[in-house]
């Protein structure tokens, strides 16, 4: 008689026991099935995989070994729904071509400066160059080619671009639009600004000819500013 697979005896355990360290575990062993089901109905897409291993894990609950369907064929049937979330997902971040024109124009632009220059144009910089204008330049920055479906959506899958700004984001907008140039590249780097990558200090100054301590200095300038307008003042 063929043995149960180490997926099944870890489910068999949970649900005699009631000890979920065992529900883990089944959910484990199960990896290469979810493996195979991104591959087969996901197209590959890694983006998926969170949700392929949510998916597993509610097979797993609704998974009654007496209607002789091995588990793992039974999870491995259920993540066909992972073709319909391709689908979805793919529709939802469909990119206007007049989005990709812009960023295309972008990246082109920043290697050009990156090249002459040797360090990374700032938006402003970017948007003097472009011609386009700063919200423009985020969102191409922000819903490009380079972008995933995690990058542009909340986790009901809405697209968060283009949302409503609070007092916050406006104070940081003012105190991005005072600083020099560098000081522009060290606010985007430091807090993702404008769609920017985030990079620690370090890399910062290797990028813009800096010793670390020069980009912590202007790291707590811009600190001081931004705490300046967001702090209330005691009347």
């Amino acid at each position: 008689m063929r043995q149960p697979s180490p997926a099944t005896r870890a489910f068999i355990k949970w649900k005699s026991t009631n000890d979920h360290s065992y529900r883990d575990e089944a959910v484990h062993h199960l990896k290469p099935v979810i493996s195979s089901a991104i591959k087969t109905y996901g197209g590959s897409n890694n983006a998926l995989k969170t949700k392929a291993w949510i998916m597993a894990s509610e097979a797993l609950d609704k998974y009654d070994p007496k209607r002789d369907v091995k588990l793992e064929s039974y999870v491995h049937t259920s993540l066909k729904r992972l073709s319909r979330v391709r689908n979805e997902r793919n529709e939802a971040i469909h990119i206007p071509e007049n989005v990709r024109t812009d960023s295309m124009a972008i990246y082109r632009f920043m290697d050009k400066f990156r090249d002459d220059m040797g360090r990374d144009p700032s938006l402003v910089e970017i948007s003097d160059a472009t011609g386009l204008s700063r919200n423009r330049i985020v969102k191409a920055r922000e819903v490009g080619t380079q972008k995933s479906f995690e990058d542009v959506t909340d986790d009901k899958g809405d697209i968060t671009v283009g949302e409503k700004k609070s007092y916050a984001e406006v104070w940081k907008d003012y105190v991005y639009m005072d600083l020099d140039d560098v000081g522009r590249k060290i606010f985007e780097w430091s807090t993702g600004y404008g769609g920017s990558e985030v990079l620690t200090k370090k890399e910062q100054a290797e990028r813009l000819g800096l010793s670390p301590s020069a980009v912590t200095q202007r790291t707590n300038t811009i600190i001081k500013k931004l705490e300046k307008g967001l702090v209330p003042t005691i009347q």
